[in-house]
């Protein structure tokens, strides 16, 4: 398994270099990064995207995503909130802001639910 994600890295990194502007083949390098559990990589891949292009909705989307993973308090996911406020702030579709306030919900959901059963929040985001 280790071999096709670095396959996958490389393949990925000869796209980038081709489009370097085109937002996709960095989203899938975050994504094989997550998969890879090389956490940083993806976080840090996905806020390059969104410098690019700041209305790029997938990115905020996934990094949401991605800082909600593990979480334990309310505290720990203000980063995740605050990422997915600011994408639907400069959502350039309908449906990209419907997705990102779906993402919030649950999230908001999850956290109130951990709270009423005496869970920690983590123990729901995962």
């Amino acid at each position: 398994m280790q071999g096709k994600v670095e396959e996958a890295g490389k393949e990925l990194e000869k796209s980038i270099r081709l489009d370097p502007s085109n937002p996709m083949p960095h989203i899938n390098k975050a994504l094989v990064a997550w998969q890879g559990e090389d956490a940083v990589t993806a976080r840090e891949t996905l806020q390059h995207v969104i410098e690019m292009d700041p209305q790029y909705q997938p990115a905020y989307s996934f990094l949401a995503n991605l800082l909600f993973k593990g979480v334990s308090t309310v505290e720990d996911s203000k980063p995740a909130f605050e990422i997915i406020d600011k994408g639907m702030q400069i959502c350039r579709t309908k449906d990209d802001l419907e997705e990102l306030a779906q993402i919030k919900v649950l999230a908001m959901a999850k956290l109130d639910g951990a709270k009423r059963l005496g869970l920690t929040a983590g123990d729901l985001m995962g």
